[in-house]
């Protein structure tokens, strides 16, 4: 007995052994159970759906055309089009296109000699035109029609037809780029003329044309039935006005931010625009596209600029349709003028299956705006939904107050401390340094096969390859020319040519009095290689002959009666600008100066190619120098380096280079052959210049000039390439100089002073 009993209780042990392992078992499932459905919680919780861009082209037939404006007729976007000096207007719905009849807005150009303008559908449910046409003297007039029946009726409205002063000091029409109608007929228009420029919106009456009603509002602005929305400025605020100007109601608005810390609108350089629609408003920046609801207090952001094009700063936006869809989520259209004036058409639809915020991001920073970065990212987002690019630039265009050395000093701190953006922009930087300092990643491995098999341009990427390695390169080169005076075209090149030129003519400098400081940039520019060796000191000898020559050179025109070292008004930022201060051939009567264009796109050619044409001018690069321009690298500690490599190499892809983004010329060969080959890029291209002397009108090249420029292109091998922080900071000194106020001794002195301790930092 004793002994069964001993059994029972090792037989239960066993049965309490295997229960609790059991029951481990089942915790250990359930466990993970818990963890998968953790997982696909989490993965079920990634916000999807949010508004994708494209670009909509014309139909082939229609694709040479220039888009004039859009509309939305019973939900359908329609298109209007010049193509060959007649109109067409096209329908979009559902991805298909279609031809529409507009003949009474046909008839009404064609039969007056006038150019559409603007396509308004009022309030009143009558359709109107602006047109225009252009004077002799180049002077603008606007004319507003009304659809009757077949035809159309013509608007008297006295004020488009009386000139003004401008705002500018020029007597002329009243500049109108668009206008809106209200329920009751009265014609809105902004009248450019008043208010120091800033265009303050005016009522007329739709049949007599006589203003009914002065607002303090400017743009933008938006209608619906009888009531203006525009931007008050001693408000700062939106507001709502009703045809008898009694105000219904405010919006909170920000516009462009002042010094002070306020906001206001400022038509020349914003373009947001706003639109009402069922009881809603809706805003259009380049922080994308915005809702404010009817009743509600805050705009909710629904097309993220950030991730579209309408980020880009070079656009300036002309229309925002809005169409509503079988879904609850409405389309947007924008038509916009690029960085060229060529009217693009972006199309925004709402996608459920991309994610709202997308899962991988890189980071990029700059010191100043790029144009191709910045335009490159919409694209390569529009390409990679699960990509998010943040670019960060740390001065605004224009911008004042902003010391470039803080902001290379913050910079320098975030990397040494291996911090800092993903890829760098590097103009302006102090680049080598990183290099020395080990804060850039070789790219060999990238740009080199593309230089072996062709892809990039040799005679370019050459310049940057080291016996260390491939740390950064231009993702455009520009292209400086001089032309006029075939001596000073072939000696302006080198500083002691340049000396000796200027100390053998007997007769005036064939240059334009630029300004001192313009002329101090400009050699500094030219003969920077001279002046600064290769352990980055100054060059003494070099440094004295050019302090020498900028003597000479501001003497001439001081003894002209011309100042020694003012400033020229054209500045660039963070740009090496040759041309600061250069005006540009203008007939016989200008052709004995010489030129100097720095041609960031293609179209910069026909101005000197008209005096090579006319005058017989010389023209020529300089000695093959290039300036570089967007100069990138990737930095060596970067959270995300796989992903900018990525994108570097985006970036030097056709899908970028063969676009325009007025910074300069591409490096990759294909894009630039294509770029040269496109017979058709300049054939309706006019310059037309008016000045003391008249009108001038500058004409497309010739294919023979432009396959010269070509192999001209392609020659540059020698980067203009230096420090702009460095260069600034020794044209400060060189001012005493020209001025009287320091010896030449001394300022060599102030200038190594200067550069030994920005090098030191």
């Amino acid at each position: 007995m004793m002994r069964k009993k001993e059994n029972v209780r090792k037989s239960r042990g066993r049965s309490i052994q295997s229960y609790v392992a059991l029951l481990l078992c089942i915790v250990l499932v359930c466990l993970l159970c818990v963890g998968c459905k953790s997982s696909t919680k989490k993965e079920d919780s990634v916000s999807m759906g949010r508004y994708m861009e494209q670009e909509l082209q014309l139909p082939e037939e229609y694709n040479q055309g220039n888009i004039m404006d859009i509309n939305n007729v019973e939900n359908t976007l329609q298109v209007y089009v010049e193509l060959e000096g007649a109109y067409k207007l096209l329908s979009y719905k559902e991805g298909s296109w279609t031809e529409e009849n507009m003949d009474w807005i046909t008839a009404i150009l064609t039969e007056n000699g006038l150019t559409l303008s603007d396509v308004v559908l009022g309030q009143d449910g009558n359709q109107y035109i602006l047109c225009y046409h252009m004077e002799e003297n180049q002077s603008i007039c606007y004319s507003i029609y009304k659809k009757e029946a077949a035809s159309g009726k013509k608007l008297e409205i006295p004020w488009l037809e009386k000139k003004q002063d401008n705002g500018f000091g020029e007597i002329e029409y009243p500049y109108v780029t668009h206008f809106e109608v209200l329920a009751d007929g009265s014609i809105v228009l902004p009248d450019t003329a008043s208010l120091d420029g800033e265009s303050s919106m005016i009522l007329y009456d739709g049949e007599t044309g006589e203003p009914v009603l002065e607002t303090d509002l400017v743009e933008p602005m938006a209608v619906e039935e009888d009531f203006l929305i525009g931007y008050n400025r001693e408000k700062q605020q939106l507001v709502k006005i009703n045809q008898n100007g009694e105000e219904k109601g405010t919006y909170e608005y920000q516009g462009t931010k002042q010094e002070d810390g306020t906001y206001y609108y400022q038509s020349s350089n914003d373009s947001t625009l706003l639109v009402q629609k069922d009881g809603s408003l809706y805003k259009l920046a380049n922080s994308g596209i915005s809702i404010l609801q009817e009743k509600g207090t805050m705009w909710q952001n629904i097309v993220e600029g950030d991730l579209t094009t309408l980020s880009d700063q070079t656009l300036n936006f002309q229309k925002l349709v809005i169409l509503s869809n079988q879904t609850k989520k409405v389309d947007y259209a924008v038509l916009a003028y690029d960085s060229q004036y060529i009217p693009r058409l972006y199309y925004y639809q709402y996608d459920e299956n991309v994610e709202a915020i997308p899962s991988k991001e890189i980071n990029v920073y700059s010191l100043y705006m790029n144009s191709t970065i910045r335009q490159a990212i919409t694209k390569y987002q529009a390409e990679h939904t699960d990509v998010k690019v943040n670019y960060t630039y740390a001065i605004e265009n224009g911008q004042e107050g902003v010391d470039q050395k803080d902001c290379i000093r913050a910079l320098n701190t975030e990397l040494l401390a291996g911090n800092g953006a993903d890829l760098l922009v590097l103009d302006g930087l102090p680049k080598d340094s990183y290099v020395e300092k080990n804060v850039l990643e070789d790219i060999s491995d990238l740009v080199s096969p593309k230089v072996k098999d062709g892809t990039l341009s040799e005679n370019v990427m050459n310049n940057y390859i080291t016996e260390k390695g491939f740390y950064y390169l231009p993702l455009r080169i520009q292209v400086p020319v001089a032309y006029g005076n075939e001596e000073l075209v072939k000696n302006i090149t080198s500083l002691e040519n340049m000396m000796n030129y200027v100390d053998r003519l007997q007769t005036d400098l064939p240059l334009d009095n630029i300004g001192g400081e313009n002329f101090a940039n400009l050699f500094w520019g030219l003969y920077h290689t001279e002046l600064i060796k290769e352990d980055s000191t100054i060059d003494e000898n070099a440094l004295s002959q050019y302090l020498d020559l900028l003597k000479n050179v501001t003497d001439r025109y001081e003894d002209e009666g011309g100042s020694g070292y003012y400033s020229s008004m054209f500045q660039a930022d963070n740009a090496i600008s040759l041309e600061n201060g250069f005006s540009m051939y203008s007939g016989k009567k200008s052709s004995d100066k010489t030129y100097l264009v720095q041609m960031v796109t293609l179209s910069d050619c026909i101005v000197p190619f008209q005096g090579v044409r006319d005058e017989e001018m010389f023209y020529d690069t300089l000695q093959n120098q290039y300036v570089e321009s967007g100069l990138v690298g990737i930095n060596k500690t970067g959270k995300n380096k796989k992903l900018a490599k990525e994108f570097l190499e985006y970036l030097l892809g056709d899908t970028v280079q063969s676009g325009d983004s007025l910074d300069g010329f591409p490096v990759n060969s294909k894009s630039l052959e294509a770029l040269f080959s496109n017979d058709k890029a300049l054939e309706d291209m006019r310059i037309v210049s008016t000045g003391e002397e008249g009108t001038f009108e500058y004409t497309p090249p010739k294919s023979e000039q432009i396959a010269e420029l070509y192999e001209k292109v392609t020659s540059l091998n020698k980067p203009i390439s230096y420090d702009c922080t460095l260069q600034s900071l020794a044209v400060e000194k060189v001012k005493d100089y020209i001025e009287g106020t320091t010896s030449k001794e001394e300022t060599i002195q102030n200038i190594r002073n200067v550069v030994n301790s920005y090098l030191a930092e």
